[in-house]
């Protein structure tokens, strides 16, 4: 029989091996796919006419975040509406993580926020500002600000098949002789 280490260093069977595998596939299964798209927004999130859409072609991602998640509940739910960055918004946000590595993921992932409870997002940090991004983001509680950045990492960063067809197709090395 073989023996795997679990997370707590203990062994275990291969069967409940199997078993932990299945229902860990059982539940990305459920996870709906960041790349299938729809062109209809979701009832709950309405995007202010101020708001400038990005190019066409652009996904934009809605996110609500549970009531339960946030740390006043009793405001409801809050969602915002997120796209990805450009180079003049990541430098922003590289300037407000001032050299902090542990803040760059937070900062780069607050940047691309767009609209927030169905206003225009605000960067003035004035207290109870529509908007206002610094509040959201203070508001929605850890799972929140998590599920935030974990979209920010998903739009931004090269999957290993992508890697693998770029250096296999777009890049090429010289030797200068």
């Amino acid at each position: 029989m073989v023996e795997e280490e679990n997370e707590n260093g203990s062994e275990i069977g291969e069967a409940a091996a199997e078993k932990l595998l299945e229902e860990s596939e059982d539940v990305v299964a459920e996870v709906p796919d960041m790349d299938a798209t729809t062109t209809e927004q979701p009832e709950w999130a309405v995007l202010p006419s101020t708001v400038k859409l990005p190019h066409k072609g652009t996904q934009v991602a809605f996110i609500q975040i549970p009531a339960n998640w946030t740390t006043n509940p009793t405001r409801g739910d809050r969602w915002c509406a997120c796209w990805p960055l450009g180079e003049t918004e990541e430098r922003l946000a590289y300037q407000r993580a001032r050299g902090d590595s542990i803040r760059t993921v937070s900062e780069l992932a607050k940047q691309t926020i767009r609209v927030v409870d169905g206003a225009k997002a605000d960067w003035s940090a004035i207290p109870n500002k529509l908007g206002s991004v610094v509040e959201f983001w203070s508001s929605i509680g850890p799972k929140g600000r998590q599920m935030i950045r974990n979209y920010y990492v998903r739009t931004h960063t090269v999957a290993q098949e992508e890697v693998l067809d770029f250096f296999s197709k777009h890049f090429v090395s010289m030797t200068v002789t």
